[in-house]
């Protein structure tokens, strides 16, 4: 939404910027079609500042999410959790 040039550590880096979160939450549905587009969009690195309460791995979408792109050679940075994050079922 805004315009200009912005540097930092990597002066040539591009960032590529996905909401996932609205007026009425997150949901896991989201997170997991974001995740998914920018590993199709070709990204190196996901950053992600949601986080929530503990599951199994296998109930967690965030991890779910991570293992895929972790596997298409993406590097996943996640929050240590985020009391703020909720899950709309």
């Amino acid at each position: 939404m805004a315009s200009g040039t912005a540097s930092g550590m990597a002066p040539y880096a591009y960032l590529a910027m996905y909401q996932v979160c609205y007026d009425h939450g997150c949901s896991e549905s989201d997170i997991l079609a974001v995740m998914d587009t920018a590993v199709a969009d070709g990204v190196d690195v996901l950053s992600l500042s949601l986080g929530g309460g503990s599951a199994a791995l296998y109930y967690d979408g965030i991890t779910v999410g991570a293992f895929g792109a972790i596997q298409k050679g993406v590097f996943v940075s996640c929050s240590a959790g985020n009391g703020l994050w909720f899950i709309v079922h």
